[in-house]
């Protein structure tokens, strides 16, 4: 058996092959296209993916937009007075994340090929409230966060014999 391993910057994925597969760095697409290809049987494929996200500030279609404006121009469309206020008070300010995904393959046979992947995710935002029902007074920050194992995928790829193939 070889072991064939490739790297991106964010990536990382070892391969476990027979010898007759190709070894060619084009012979797969880049490792975050999932699904692109079909294994020979008995080949088996490991993948370990990470991504981190960060990001801060609002916008407004192109142009940065700040949370005093947010509150005093957009409109809460959960709005229902005098219960609701009539735009938004809480405005998120910044929000990381991070992703960790693990993935196999393997097939049990030339035409199918099982695939498996689950991941965790770490998020964290950081918002900041604005007192009463109008204005750009602040009345505090709070933060969210979140992490836990996220939606897990199982699936299968199948060769469809095309005409003149054998």
């Amino acid at each position: 058996m070889k072991l064939l391993v490739t790297a991106s910057a964010v990536a990382l994925a070892a391969c476990v092959t027979v010898a007759s597969a190709s070894t060619r760095p084009d012979s797969h697409a880049p490792i975050s296209v999932m699904g692109e290809h079909i294994h020979n049987k008995g080949e088996l494929m490991f993948s370990y993916r990470y991504m981190h996200m960060s990001m801060q500030g609002n916008r407004r279609g192109s142009s940065d937009i700040s949370a005093n404006e947010i509150v005093t121009t957009i409109p809460n469309r959960f709005a229902n007075p005098p219960t609701m206020p009539p735009t938004l008070r809480v405005v998120p300010t910044e929000m990381t994340m991070a992703m960790h995904m693990a993935g196999v393959m393997y097939a049990p046979s030339d035409s199918v090929t099982l695939m498996a992947m689950l991941n965790y995710t770490d998020k964290e935002m950081d918002h900041v409230t604005f007192a009463g029902p109008m204005g750009t007074n602040r009345l505090g920050k709070f933060t969210t966060k979140t992490r836990g194992i996220g939606d897990t995928a199982v699936s299968a790829l199948v060769r469809i014999p095309t005409s003149g193939s054998q």
